[in-house]
């Protein structure tokens, strides 16, 4: 009996080790170590949004070959939304060569890219978070 009960706890024990294994053995390989985070490029990015009439704010991020923007555009301005988006583009374009450029003037993907400017800056995201957060809002941007 006695037997029994410490074969039981050596193998109760030995599973439990080998569930055990150190963070980077269970990571998946398809989340980065480390993001590319280019802060300067996005506030660049957002102070030349801010330049384009009928932008009353603007922020952006810029991560791994993307620069994304967000617009705030009120009132009337928002008539003319389709050029707007267009001129804060080509600008964005010209400061981001070589980056994936998206900008839009949705009010809960520009608070969402807000968000995440902010974490970023704080450093408070886990960067496999961080990507999984750029991701959904890279795809609501999609046209």
């Amino acid at each position: 009996m006695k037997k029994h009960v410490f074969l039981m706890s050596l193998l109760l024990t030995l599973l439990l080790a080998a569930g055990c294994g150190s963070p980077a053995e269970q990571r998946s390989s398809a989340i980065p170590e480390k993001m590319r985070v280019d802060a300067a490029l996005a506030q660049k990015a957002a102070d030349t949004a801010k330049t384009v009439p009928g932008v009353r704010d603007a922020t952006a991020v810029a991560v791994d070959g993307a620069l994304l923007v967000g617009i705030k555009v009120a009132g009337f301005d928002r008539l003319r939304l389709k050029p707007t988006r267009n001129q804060v583009h080509a600008k964005a374009g010209r400061l981001g060569q070589g980056y994936d450029v998206q900008v839009t003037a949705d009010k809960k993907l520009y608070a969402e890219l807000r968000e995440a400017a902010a974490q970023i800056e704080a450093g408070a995201l886990a960067p496999a978070l961080l990507q999984k957060e750029i991701l959904k809002i890279r795809r609501d941007m999609q046209p």
